[in-house]
């Protein structure tokens, strides 16, 4: 069993490296699903979302499923409080900025660092905040579309959380806990490769 939640937990960290990398900050889209599917997925469809949300739901399992359930609620509301104030003009600092803190996290997870969880609650919190902030604004302010749309993100956001942390959060033999930390490392290099095509403008 414990086995195939470090395979589930590797092959998705390697699934989102590989998108992370070569789709540094595009904001992608899901056409023909419906407004709250669109948002649904929308986690998923950006890069430098999915691999923050992956880093910290890693980091949030490795402190345990204690940590996990406490962190949720935090995470619950920065998203929607970032969401709430989503704007289309955040998107190019958002995006780098979800790459390094990615990038971060990963070292954290890769090191084991025993960060406050009075720090760690916080941190996971903010990159769930800007997450929500760098979430879709492009329909009209005001809309019932735009509501739905950033609805459906709120939960996808929590969903992808919560399906990558509860793996993670129920390892507890030695060598699996040195796979999560291989796993952080990979995180970490995914984040920075695609910070770097960004920063040097080869990101799409």
């Amino acid at each position: 069993m414990g086995g195939r939640r470090l395979r589930r937990a590797r092959s998705l960290v390697l699934a989102t490296g590989l998108v992370a990398a070569s789709g540094a900050c595009a904001h992608g889209g899901f056409q023909g699903v419906g407004t709250f599917y669109a948002g649904l997925l929308h986690p998923l469809a950006v890069s430098a979302h999915l691999v923050a949300l992956v880093a910290i739901a890693v980091f949030c399992g490795q402190r345990g499923w204690t940590f996990v359930v406490d962190s949720l609620p935090a995470v619950a509301a920065a998203t929607m409080i970032g969401l709430a104030l989503a704007r289309p003009e955040t998107e190019p600092v958002a995006g780098p900025l979800l790459l390094a803190a990615a990038g971060c996290t990963g070292l954290v997870v890769a090191f084991e660092l025993k960060l406050p969880a009075t720090a760690a609650a916080t941190w996971v919190a903010l990159v769930g905040g800007v997450v929500g902030v760098d979430s879709p604004a492009d329909l009209a302010t005001g809309s019932a579309e735009r509501w739905i749309a950033l609805g459906g993100t709120g939960l996808g956001v929590l969903l992808l959380f919560a399906w990558c942390a509860t793996p993670v959060a129920r390892i507890n033999v030695a060598w699996q806990r040195i796979g999560i930390r291989v796993v952080g490392s990979w995180l970490s290099a995914g984040a920075i490769l695609s910070l770097v095509l960004v920063v040097t403008g080869r990101g799409a």
